[in-house]
């Protein structure tokens, strides 16, 4: 599976806390993986898909 990210979602990342880029590294890690991981909650929305990345 390939993955891609627009630019506007490497803004809204690069402005995350380290610790919430450091769990998103691992989940996106995970994806890689294993992208039917149940853990993720990979989900479509509209055109995209969403992925959980903590409790909220």
């Amino acid at each position: 599976m390939i993955h891609h990210a627009a630019a506007s979602f490497w803004k809204a990342y690069n402005a995350l806390p380290a610790p919430v880029r450091s769990q998103a590294d691992k989940k996106f890690a995970l994806l890689k993986a294993d992208p039917d991981r149940p853990s993720l909650r990979f989900k479509p929305i509209g055109r995209f898909w969403s992925a959980r990345i903590g409790l909220r």
